[in-house]
């Protein structure tokens, strides 16, 4: 009985290597449709042909992928829709791969703009912040310097404010008093030789 077991045994066992193996292998063919696929995204974005470049992703996510294709698609997406001028878009599609996968490089050599952009999102995803460089020694001298000049510089005075000299300053002139009436002393009229006569 042993020997009819192990006989039947050794029977159904390519049988069930057969159910077992074909999702593997058609698990590899997704995974090829998916790269190639990748592959012509990548042709029409260096003619940039960016329209079908995105209709083309699209259409590959219809199809069965794993945490590589998703990702690769997503920084496709926003490299595309960046390089559109569509940075709302293009910043959803980025954040999506790099919350997949926070380390993910772009897998094209993009304009300036498009990596700068896509760094700043990855500080966001990451929480990081940039760290602005201490100032030197030297600049904090100079600083101080500065500082210093300014406290014991001459205060300047606006021309407004200033007062002008006493010597410039105008006599205040006082009230004339009341001078009380004097007495009048009328004139002695001049004698004459016809005055004399007429006297008796």
């Amino acid at each position: 009985m042993r020997h009819s077991f192990w006989k039947s045994f050794l029977v159904g066992f390519p049988c069930l290597a057969l159910v077992v193996l074909p999702p593997a292998v058609g698990h590899a063919e997704d995974d090829d449709k998916i790269w190639d696929a990748v592959y012509e995204i990548s042709q029409l974005y260096e003619k940039l042909e960016y329209e079908q470049a995105f209709t083309l992703i699209q259409g590959a996510r219809r199809l069965p992928r794993g945490v590589d294709g998703e990702v690769t698609l997503s920084l496709y997406e926003g490299i595309i829709l960046c390089e559109m001028g569509l940075l709302g878009p293009s910043r959803a599609a980025f954040r999506e791969a790099l919350l997949m996968r926070p380390g993910a490089e772009l897998p094209e050599d993009v304009a300036p703009k498009v990596a700068l952009f896509f760094e700043a999102i990855r500080l966001e995803v990451t929480g990081q912040k940039a760290v602005v460089p201490a100032p030197s020694e030297e600049e904090e001298e100079e600083e101080d310097d500065e500082e210093t000049e300014e406290q014991d510089g001459p205060v300047q005075v606006h021309p407004e404010q200033q007062t002008a000299p006493v010597s410039e300053k105008r006599p205040v002139q006082a009230v004339p008093e009341k001078q009380s009436p004097s007495t009048v002393v009328p004139a002695e009229l001049p004698v004459t030789a016809s005055s004399v006569t007429a006297s008796p």
